[in-house]
């Protein structure tokens, strides 16, 4: 996939998706050491969902905040600032004795892991601005690996004594040696990249007001429809098969399946390279089937077959949308990538908010309409988004 690449970018590169694993490796082992946490410092439910929106409210303030400064310095060094802020938070949190201090840390870590995330990826994509999408679902592939090897590796740790804090400990280590190889591996810049960036110019780079439009706000729009329809078919996934299936075994496994069928999907979607209109609307055409075959047929072999077609339509969404921002706006590919982000962090807290207001009302096998629902509200915002965004990139191509 990188054989044009030099050795010292293909090292780049494998360092930049080794950041990624340790970032799913950390947001997962976070959410699989949550209760113990709770119980350490006695928090209620309500309190223990706070704590677990913290980072997503961190990461909206960060990448509004701060998403610009990518294009501003160096991505490197961006990635590398960041990377300390993530650093200091797991420190702190390692270190945490009340439920005051968890909660502070956990808002220091998601400044800088959200901006991390973001920022990754286009630092990734100036290796080749034509190959947005391999480097955008690469790293996200590898995004999930951390995330569904994570909770394995915490919990076989915790199983044999290790206090929820080795979990930080852990992460640390990972952050602290990776962002290292990463930061002093030598890369250069593909001429294109650099002619996009000097045709950007120094006036407005970065800045909201130079990609403020239609195709952005429904673009990223549609990211904050994903994450939302994510979110919900993750949440109401494990109540859905200990309630409504009375199957607890499979409970878990359906979660892991979703996450573990991500992977083929985003390393197939890293190969296109064009009508990525077409492959995202696709991919949620089939992701609202699932929902709406999970809401139809209520039987948990069933439930875990579509758990699992829901994990492989959903996979490449995010990652090849967000390459689709930076190919619109190739000079402020720093802030359009952690705009993504910002609004899929919105998304995901009004989804947590509302989603088991719609799962007690409705209940929660009739909910899976909703997530159906939203996923094909997903088609209609992203189809008119990326047409927005051909017209806006055609025009700024042809006056290179």
């Amino acid at each position: 996939m990188m054989q044009s690449l030099s050795k010292a970018n293909k090292r780049f590169a494998v360092f930049g998706c080794m950041i990624m694993f340790t970032l799913g490796f950390e947001i997962a082992g976070f959410q699989a050491v949550l209760l113990d946490i709770a119980q350490e410092f006695s928090m209620n439910n309500t309190q223990m969902g706070m704590l677990a929106a913290v980072q997503s409210v961190a990461s909206v303030i960060s990448t509004l905040s701060f998403g610009g400064l990518a294009d501003k310095m160096r991505k490197k060094k961006a990635v590398a600032l960041f990377g300390c802020v993530l650093m200091t938070g797991i420190i702190l949190a390692a270190f945490s004795g009340s439920a005051l201090m968890i909660g502070s840390s956990i808002f220091v870590l998601g400044l800088g892991f959200s901006m991390v995330e973001g920022t990754t990826p286009a630092t990734l994509c100036e290796l080749n601005p034509h190959k947005s999408a391999m480097y955008t679902n690469l790293a996200h592939t590898c995004y999930s690996l951390g995330a569904v090897t994570s909770p394995l590796i915490v919990q076989a740790l915790m199983s044999a004594g290790m206090n929820w804090r080795g979990h930080f400990w852990i992460a640390l280590a990972l952050v602290a040696l990776v962002m290292s190889l990463f930061y002093f591996t030598k890369n250069t810049v593909h001429p294109d990249a650099l002619a996009l960036k000097e045709k950007a110019g120094e006036k407005g780079k970065g800045d909201f007001k130079a990609v403020a439009c239609g195709a952005l706000f429904l673009i990223v729009g549609s990211m904050a429809i994903y994450v939302a329809m994510e979110s919900g078919q993750i949440y109401f996934t494990k109540p859905y098969f200990i309630e409504e299936l009375h199957d607890s075994r499979n409970a878990a496994l359906s979660i892991s399946l979703i996450w573990a069928c991500m992977i083929p999907s985003r390393l197939l979607a890293s190969r296109i390279h064009r009508r990525k209109g077409l492959f995202i609307s696709l991919c949620f055409a089939v992701a609202a089937a699932a929902c709406f075959l999970k809401a139809t047929l209520r039987t948990s072999g069933m439930a875990l077959l579509w758990s699992g077609l829901f994990g492989l339509a959903a996979g490449p969404i995010f990652p090849t949308a967000q390459s689709v921002c930076m190919d619109t706006f190739p000079g402020h590919t720093g802030r359009v990538s952690n705009l993504t982000l910002t609004a899929g962090s919105a998304g995901g807290m009004l989804a947590n908010i509302s989603m088991g207001a719609a799962g007690d009302a409705f209940g929660l096998g009739n909910a899976y309409y909703i997530v159906a629902l939203l996923a094909l509200s997903g088609i209609l915002v992203f189809g008119l988004g990326f047409k927005k965004a051909e017209i806006r990139r055609r025009k700024y191509y042809d006056s290179l």
